[in-house]
């Protein structure tokens, strides 16, 4: 079964970034990674940066991988400018 997650920052009425939303879900996420998901981060290549440091906080912690390895593995995808 494939799901898809989407955090978007810029919807009407939010104040929230997509670097909060990947810190409240970073279990799940880091989880998700060593189960095969992948990543893909879109967007500014400040909120990339921030994203991809929280990622390697959150595998160090959650999993004792460091996120090189995932992006070795081709689940992490970045379209950032």
């Amino acid at each position: 079964m494939k799901t898809l997650h989407v955090a978007l920052s810029r919807t009407e009425g939010s104040n929230s970034y997509v670097q909060d939303l990947v810190k409240k879900d970073l279990q799940i996420i880091s989880k998700s990674l060593e189960n095969g998901a992948v990543v893909m981060i879109c967007g500014a290549l400040r909120m990339q940066n921030d994203v991809l440091e929280i990622l390697e906080k959150g595998t160090l912690e959650h999993l004792a991988t460091p996120l090189s390895d995932f992006e070795g593995n081709g689940q992490l995808k970045t379209d950032c400018y």
